[in-house]
């Protein structure tokens, strides 16, 4: 099923804590320089093959709201972690589930 994004913000605001960063997001992070992302995040391993991480933030901190549109934005969608690029993976999200 395909989704389409209404950029109602509720996925990132209700599953932002259960979202891992994974060990190529880590590395590309790294490689790009995004200080900025990294110190959002605990690495779980000292193993250099395994450094996926868990966000340390209450919320995520790169939403934003547009009050104009009354839409939110990713503030490194060109980057966002592999989990928050690919959800919802079985192609329900919060907001059509919200309207029934």
């Amino acid at each position: 099923m395909k989704h389409s994004c209404k950029q109602c913000g509720n996925c990132c605001v209700i599953h932002w804590k259960s979202f891992e960063a994974t060990h190529d997001d880590v590395i590309r992070w790294r490689r790009e320089g995004r200080e900025d992302i990294l110190k959002h995040l605990a690495i779980t391993s000292d193993n250099p093959n395994d450094q996926s991480g868990t966000f340390t933030s209450n919320s995520c901190p790169f939403l934003r709201r547009n009050e104009e549109q009354n839409i939110y934005c990713c503030d490194i969608n060109d980057t966002k972690p592999f989990n928050c690029k690919n959800y919802p993976d079985d192609g329900v999200c919060e907001y059509t589930t919200n309207l029934n």
